[in-house]
């Protein structure tokens, strides 16, 4: 069988797939929490021959509804997630590249976290050369992973993990920040343990912003969860044929990646999805998404 009709059955299953991976944006940005992050990715460039093109998997998560959104863009500036979040009202949750800073400048209606795993990630590469001081940092941090770790254990209301934030968690960020704040008068800028205080003290306001809610992570570990599946796609595929290829893949992930967070088998899925998708109408998606497949499997 010739590849260019198999390619041509690819193209067309993934073309039905993109108004519902549109969908699930829609829904995404009604939820009014997303962790966002970003990987790199090859693409095949037309226009150069024998080059490729480094291009960009922007992804996007609902900790409390369990969406997976994937776009792809050619490049890693603001624009892509800028048009992603226009309209949109709430938390969004990363780490510390300066474009999501930007977007919540420009967007009122956007309050910004931090990533407190990113922040402690400094302290960890500072540890080798400043144990003392890196490591008083990390035993601090880990006394606010052991606090968030009991709330799972206890399965606790956003009500009670709120108070119990402001009554243990604050002091505790309180005092990593006026112990980073000492720290900088004596530590020069390039060094390990000064990159450290550096990310902190420029990020601390969002860094430290999780315990206003109880309904918010203190990271962002959730979304770079979601991310390894690109990763382990780079070894295998290398790169990706086109930009319009690489968006066509970016739809298969979002609804993959939705599979996943709902434990929804996608082979059973798309086996139920594809027969049907291409008759929905645009105002019926939402009961073609895996949320709503999984719901009619338990109450079948």
């Amino acid at each position: 069988m010739p590849s260019s009709t198999m390619n041509g059955w690819s193209h067309g299953t993934l073309n039905a797939l993109i108004p519902l991976s549109k969908h699930l944006l829609n829904e995404l940005n009604s939820t009014g929490y997303i962790q966002v992050d970003e990987t790199r990715i090859r693409v095949q460039d037309g226009e150069r021959q024998n080059c490729t093109h480094l291009g960009y998997m922007w992804y996007y998560y609902s900790p409390e509804q369990k969406i997976v959104v994937v776009n792809y863009e050619q490049n890693r500036g603001w624009e892509g997630p800028a048009t992603i979040l226009k309209g949109y009202t709430g938390y969004i949750q990363t780490d510390g590249y300066e474009v999501y800073n930007s977007i919540a400048k420009a967007n009122q209606e956007i309050i910004h976290l931090g990533c407190m795993a990113h922040f402690r990630r400094y302290f960890e590469n500072a540890l080798d050369n400043y144990k003392e001081k890196a490591g008083y940092i990390l035993k601090q941090i880990q006394m606010l992973y052991d606090l968030e770790r009991s709330f799972k254990d206890e399965n606790a209301i956003f009500e009670y993990r709120l108070a119990v934030r402001k009554e243990m968690a604050q002091p505790v960020l309180k005092q990593i920040h006026a112990t980073i704040q000492e720290y900088a008068l004596t530590t020069t800028p390039k060094s390990t343990l000064g990159k450290a205080i550096t990310y902190g003290l420029n990020n601390w306001t969002a860094i430290e912003k999780y315990i206003s809610n109880g309904r918010l992570e203190i990271d962002n570990n959730l979304i770079e969860n979601k991310i390894r599946p690109i990763a382990l796609g780079r070894k295998n595929f290398i790169f990706i044929g086109s930009h319009e290829a690489a968006q066509r893949i970016a739809a298969i992930y979002t609804i993959m990646g939705t599979c996943k967070a709902h434990e929804v088998n996608p082979s059973d899925y798309l086996e139920w999805l594809l027969p049907k998708i291409n008759e929905a109408k645009i105002i019926e998606l939402h009961l073609f998404t895996p949320t709503a497949y999984k719901k009619l499997s338990l109450d079948s």
